[in-house]
C-alpha cells in the first residue's frame, strides 16, 4: 500500500480538510502550520503575475518550488506528495482559464527546504519549465541539507568571536551612505490612483508587469507585457526601447517596437493606463 493510500482518509482533499474543526485542532498542536489556502493563493498569484504573451502564444510558468524552513516542512513531510498533487490540480484549473491548451503533464510543483526562512514563512520560485540545472541543484540541496546547520552555526560563531571596532553612530551612518546607489534620474508613475516616484540608480531598467521588473505596472488583463519597455542611461543620455505588443507611447506618439529612441526630462511615456514622467 502506497503513502497516498495510507493517508487518503485523512487527506482526501487538503483544501477542504483545513477548514474543518479537526484540522484546526491539529494545526494548533503542530504549532501553527502554514495554512494550505495561503500557499495555494500565493501560488496562483505568482502564476498569474508571470503569464506572458509572445505573438499569439500564451506562455505560463509550469515549474514551481515551494520553500519552507526545516520545522515547517516537517509538519507536512508525511503528506508532501498529496499536498503537491492538490496544489497542482488547483493551479492547473486556474491555468486552463487563461490558456485552454495548457498541458497538465508540463506542470510540476515541488517542496524544498530553505534554512534562511523563519517559522511561518514560505517563498515560491518559478520557471517556464524544469531544466537539468534545476534538477542538479535540487539533488545537491538534498545532499547538503543535513550538514548545513552546523556549517552555518560555525560560521556565525567565528564572526562573533572576532573583535569588532567600536564606531560612533555618525561613523556608522557615513558607511551606510557610501553603499547607496547614485540616483541617475527619477520616474513619476501614475495610473490615476496617485503618482509614485521611483529613484533610478541602474543604467538599464525594465518596466512591465513582471515581478522581476524594476518598475512594476499592475495588469490583471495581461494587456501590459511582462517586460513592456526598457530605459537605458549611457554617457549622460537616456533612451527608451518599447517591447510590449500593445504599444508604448512617447509624448502621445506610438513608438516602433524594439527600436530605441532618445528621451529627456519632461517627456511623458504612456503604457496602457499608466503615465510615466521622466524627471531629473
Amino acid at each position: 500500500m502506497g503513502l497516498k493510500d495510507k493517508v487518503k482518509d485523512i487527506w482526501k482533499k487538503v483544501s477542504d480538510l483545513e477548514d474543518g474543526e479537526e484540522t484546526r485542532d491539529k494545526m494548533a498542536k503542530d504549532k501553527g502550520r502554514i495554512p494550505y489556502k495561503d500557499i495555494s493563493q500565493k501560488l496562483k498569484e505568482i502564476m498569474k503575475q508571470n503569464v506572458d504573451v509572445v505573438g499569439r502564444k500564451i506562455i505560463i510558468p509550469a515549474y514551481y518550488i515551494i520553500y519552507f524552513n526545516e520545522t515547517d516542512r516537517k509538519l507536512r513531510l508525511e503528506v508532501e506528495d498529496v499536498v503537491c498533487d492538490e496544489l497542482r490540480e488547483e493551479l492547473y484549473h486556474e491555468m486552463r482559464k487563461i490558456n485552454p491548451e495548457q498541458n497538465k503533464h508540463d506542470l510540476i510543483i515541488q517542496m524544498q527546504t530553505d534554512t534562511g526562512l523563519a517559522d511561518g514563512q514560505f517563498r515560491i520560485d518559478h520557471h517556464i519549465k524544469k531544466t537539468e540545472e534545476d534538477a542538479k541543484a535540487q539533488a545537491e540541496a538534498e545532499i547538503a541539507q543535513a550538514p548545513e546547520p552546523e556549517v552555518e552555526s560555525d560560521f556565525q560563531q567565528t564572526l562573533v568571536e572576532q573583535p569588532l571596532p567600536q564606531m560612533p553612530d555618525d561613523d556608522q551612518k557615513t558607511v551606510v551612505q557610501k553603499l547607496e546607489e547614485k540616483v541617475l534620474y527619477k520616474l513619476l508613475v501614475d495610473s490615476g490612483e496617485g503618482p509614485q516616484e521611483h529613484a533610478i540608480g541602474k543604467e538599464t531598467i525594465s518596466i512591465g508587469r513582471g515581478t522581476k521588473d524594476d518598475v512594476v505596472l499592475q495588469s490583471p488583463d495581461y494587456s501590459i507585457s511582462r517586460t513592456h519597455a526598457t530605459i537605458t542611461f549611457s554617457d549622460g543620455n537616456l533612451s527608451l526601447t518599447p517591447m510590449g505588443v500593445n504599444g508604448t507611447f512617447l509624448n502621445d506618439r506610438e513608438l516602433e517596437l524594439n527600436k530605441p529612441v532618445p528621451i529627456s526630462p519632461g517627456d511623458e511615456i504612456k503604457i496602457m493606463n499608466y503615465r510615466i514622467i521622466i524627471q531629473e
